[in-house]
């Protein structure tokens, strides 16, 4: 993932409403994050320019392209996350993920 930040490839990331609370709050447009390295290692500063909360199954495919990943397209997209958010939600939230859940739909910019 780090690579395709640095490269300007991904610019969007989605995670599960559920998983913010006061202790982490919810993103808002204008903040900004320092991205780690799997050393932790602080590699850029990005900033989020959107920030919206939609049901899982309402992700565009004009987003799902945004992050970049594996060849871009919505079904390789939509295969890994349906992966990724089932086994956070059986995990994390001893919950079945359906498909319809709220996410957290960050659109970023690179700054530094």
């Amino acid at each position: 993932m780090v690579d395709l930040v640095m490269r300007g490839i991904k610019t969007a990331i989605t995670s599960s409403f559920l998983g913010y609370n006061e202790n982490d709050p919810m993103p808002k447009v204008g903040d900004y994050s320092i991205v780690l390295d799997s050393s932790k290692k602080p590699v850029c500063v990005i900033q989020d320019k959107v920030v919206e909360v939609m049901p899982y199954n309402h992700i565009s495919r004009a987003y799902a392209y945004l992050e970049g990943e594996g060849d871009r397209s919505y079904n390789y997209w939509r295969k890994t996350h349906d992966e990724y958010f089932k086994q956070e939600f059986k995990e994390y939230y001893q919950t079945r993920f359906i498909g319809n859940e709220l996410m957290v739909c960050e659109v970023f910019e690179k700054i530094d």
